[in-house]
């Protein structure tokens, strides 16, 4: 008997959620006996993350940003092959997939789209009429993936009747070895010692206004007097708001308080030699920083109310509302290290890779 085939297809090679969990599921799958797994990212980032995380995978990288109109790449790539198992993220690639199958020029035997985010919450008006144009080219899927209950019912609302119907929540993955070894990485010296040097709160993200890094800020001020600690902020990724954010720590006399460690194809060192643990999004698909945070052991987790389903991360603090000082005072609430991780282990023993490729795979 041959080997089966499976496509993960992503629009560009960076260290985002939707790209980590698929290549979490595309590395699982292509360790199975019998199965051979490709990736193909529409485009590349300045920071590569995919090569790195899916030795088990053959890679394909296509030249240029992955923007709009980029799917038609793959039409090369489709035309004439057979796949067993063909498995996207994002609303462009999986409405491009859908309508390449439905016009046969993707051959596959099973074709499942993840959704990445809650697009009604996320964008305005206007976008979100090109957004159910796209939704509308959805059909031909045999399976479609939402991280949380929350997210099935938003997308039940743009979705036929029909095609809703095969909505499924499945709970993003996580690979805790895979994570726990790489956090065990050496940083270098000078970041090692800037990090023991006081206790320090990690943030991770894009440093899009989305995801609200200037609250951080807010949050480590109000944490800090409230305390009366000398606390410092870790702040983990890139993005257009990093001039603002550097002009917003020098104002506030933080400047040696708040560190910018750039994007990191492998932040789990750094994560993993923090205190606390901060997310500040107003609004997620479903935030895997916190799963991440979770392996690697961090004391103290706060974050907002940003998606569904946090309240199953136990041991994690979900605060409503976006209140600088709320935020700090859950992070500096008493809690021993020893029950925080036997109430981690217990939430993400629930959210193995090995369940999520299952449901990918149908069984």
């Amino acid at each position: 008997m041959g080997s089966r085939r499976a496509l993960f297809v992503l629009p560009i090679d960076q260290a985002g959620g939707a790209e980590r969990v698929l290549a979490t599921a595309a590395e699982v799958l292509g360790r199975r006996p019998g199965w051979r797994v490709e990736i193909i990212a529409l485009g590349q980032c300045g920071k590569p993350f995919l090569g790195g995380a899916c030795s088990a995978a053959a890679l394909t990288l296509l030249k240029g940003s992955g923007r709009a109109g980029s799917e038609w790449r793959l039409l090369p790539r489709l035309v004439g092959q057979r796949f067993d198992l063909v498995v996207s993220s994002h609303i462009r690639i999986n409405a491009f997939l859908a309508l390449a199958r439905r016009m046969r020029l993707l051959r596959c035997g099973r074709l499942v789209s993840r959704e990445s985010t809650v697009l009604g919450e996320r964008y305005g008006r206007w976008r979100m009429v090109a957004y159910r144009v796209l939704y509308r080219c959805y059909g031909a899927q045999d399976l479609i993936v939402a991280q949380t209950d929350h997210m099935a019912r938003k997308l039940a609302e743009v979705l036929a009747a029909p095609i809703a119907r095969k909505l499924v929540v499945a709970a993003n993955p996580i690979d805790r070895a895979r994570i726990a070894a790489m956090a065990d990485e050496q940083l270098a010296e000078e970041e090692r010692a800037a990090l023991r040097s006081r206790p320090h709160i990690a943030w991770c993200g894009r440093l899009i206004a989305i995801k609200q890094p200037l609250l951080a800020l807010a949050c480590l001020t109000a944490a800090r007097r409230q305390s009366g600690r000398d606390l410092a902020l870790a702040m983990i990724g890139s993005g257009p708001l990093e001039a603002d954010l550097r002009r917003q720590a020098a104002a506030l006399g933080l400047e040696e308080r708040i560190r910018f460690f750039g994007q990191r194809a492998n932040p789990f060192p750094i994560i993993k030699a923090c205190a606390f643990g901060l997310v500040t999004s107003r609004r997620e698909g479903f935030p895997n920083v916190l799963l991440e945070m979770m392996v690697c052991g961090i004391p103290r987790i706060v974050t907002t109310r940003c998606a569904g389903a946090l309240d199953t991360l136990d041991g994690v603090s979900v605060v409503d509302g976006f209140d600088a000082e709320a935020l700090a005072a859950a992070l500096l609430a008493e809690g021993t290290h020893s029950e925080c991780a036997v109430r981690y282990a217990e939430a993400l023993s629930r959210r193995g890779p090995e369940r999520f490729v299952e449901v990918l795979l149908g069984s």
